[in-house]
């Protein structure tokens, strides 16, 4: 990745509340997981509900499980988003029309595992009422 696609890439600050949420959500946990402590208590305390702490982990595991590559996330002091951070948050805004998530991943992931993440995304989503984007 060049300097000049780092300086370029999104910043955090500048997305949707709640995407932002889920993003540092997920930095946490990349960084709580390398250390070996207990993620499912933050990520209770982040998200406020067991179930989307439960949504949130199973997201991220069909994740690692279904990404060509190793998924990035970028340590919590960036300020600006990884490609992967910014194809999430792609993820979240798409979770209640299908066509378009499957249009955002269809070149990278097969039917099936673009089938998981979609359920997931659409649990997730709707646990923590993230609205869609207009369409």
């Amino acid at each position: 990745m060049s300097i000049a696609m780092i300086v370029n890439s999104p910043r955090l600050a500048d997305q949707r509340p709640e995407h932002a949420r889920i993003v540092a959500t997920l930095r946490l946990w990349a960084l709580m997981g390398r250390m070996d402590w207990c993620q499912q208590r933050a990520l209770v305390e982040q998200l406020g509900s067991p179930r989307a702490a439960i949504l949130f982990q199973l997201l991220m595991e069909q994740i690692g499980a279904a990404w060509p590559d190793p998924f990035c996330v970028s340590p919590p002091c960036v300020p600006q988003l990884s490609h992967d951070e910014i194809t999430l948050m792609a993820m979240l805004a798409a979770a209640s029309n299908r066509a378009r998530f499957d249009e955002l991943l269809s070149d990278m992931l097969s039917d099936d595992a673009r089938e998981r993440l979609f359920r997931t995304t659409a649990l997730l989503t709707a646990t923590l009422q993230i609205s869609p984007e207009s369409q």
